[in-house]
């Protein structure tokens, strides 16, 4: 099973505080094999992000979208 962006925010509504933001990545890994919850999701990246604010968030990367660090 897979979710499409649209229905993932839907879903989730804490997306909402990070819009507008600007930051840079500093991590990124993809993750292949995931918990049985994730699976569907796989391949994904997962990446940390340090704001311009200071501030560091994780973030799964949404769909088959892909990020390296210094974007």
């Amino acid at each position: 099973m897979s979710i499409s962006a649209p229905a993932y925010t839907r879903l989730n509504k804490e997306w909402v505080k990070w819009l507008g933001k600007k930051g840079t990545v500093t991590l990124v890994t993809t993750i292949r094999v995931a918990s049985p919850e994730q699976s569907a999701y796989t391949p994904y990246d997962y990446a940390v992000v340090s704001l311009e604010t200071g501030e560091k968030h994780s973030f799964m990367v949404a769909g088959n979208q892909h990020v390296a660090v210094g974007d």
